[in-house]
């Protein structure tokens, strides 16, 4: 008998469910997510239920226009997403990799250093890892979109968002938010619905004392059923931000394990 959950079949038979929520003419746009399988065959449902730390990023829609599912960008035949060729993948991929190698002992900053120092091992965990990638808008749409629009999409599937939150159950949940806070909203208010443990959050500040504007960092830690879970404030991967992108991820995610050093 398996005792792991296969948490992707679960997915699939929401999904199911989800898909029918929509008029027939739009059901063709309609995004699969969940655990990203990888190339290597290895067992995402496995990793996912033995992984300490279980990352998921919630984004807002797929950006070309139609359906598919995104559960396969790193399995295809072309390997751009695996060799980590896209800004928007690197992005993620080393995101994912300061999350999963931090602890208090190694900061962030040496996980992830924006040198080439450690792009194998970004690579190496980006494609053996588990971790799961989530639209919170299920239909495909274009490059942009409105606040107002994600925000609509967001509430009339948040049922449905909330059942695969509950399917994957992750303890790191990174809400790349594009113009707004309605991601991370979503998940602290509807998706987890309370006030939180503790924050994290605040402007960034330099040796010199001064603050970086537009970078403000927010983390929310609870004690969520049998779960500790965090939610992090995260610039969308497009974003043109530079150094900070990281940094509004990872300055609060230091200030946390600091103070949490079993997490």
């Amino acid at each position: 008998m398996n005792e792991f959950v296969n948490y992707n079949a679960e997915l699939d038979n929401l999904f199911d469910k989800w898909i029918m929520h929509y008029p027939l003419e739009q059901q063709q746009l309609f995004c699969k997510d969940g655990l990203m399988r990888k190339a290597n065959g290895l067992n995402v449902d496995q990793l996912w239920e033995k992984s300490k730390r279980r990352v998921a990023f919630i984004l807002k829609d797929n950006p070309d226009g139609w359906g598919h599912d995104t559960r396969t960008w790193l399995t295809m035949e072309k390997d751009i997403n695996r060799e980590l060729r896209t800004a928007f993948i690197k992005r993620l991929a080393k995101l994912f990799f300061g999350l999963q190698e931090a602890n208090y002992n190694v900061p962030v900053n040496d996980c992830y250093v924006m040198d080439r120092s450690k792009a194998n091992a970004v690579k190496k965990t980006w494609n053996e890892q588990p971790f799961a990638f989530i639209e919170s808008k299920k239909l495909a749409g274009g490059k942009t979109i409105s606040e107002t629009t994600l925000n609509q999409h967001i509430d009339n599937d948040k049922e449905f968002l909330i059942e695969e939150l509950n399917i994957l159950k992750p303890n790191i949940i990174v809400c790349c938010n594009h113009t707004g806070d309605s991601i991370f909203n979503f998940v602290t208010q509807k998706y987890i619905g309370r006030d939180p443990d503790e924050r994290y959050e605040g402007d960034y500040i330099l040796d010199d004392g001064s603050t970086v504007p537009n970078l403000n960092l927010c983390l929310y830690y609870y004690k969520y059923k049998e779960e500790n879970v965090v939610v992090i404030k995260s610039y969308h991967p497009s974003a043109r931000a530079g150094w900070k992108f990281y940094e509004k991820v990872f300055s609060p995610y230091r200030a946390f394990l600091r103070e949490h050093h079993d997490f």
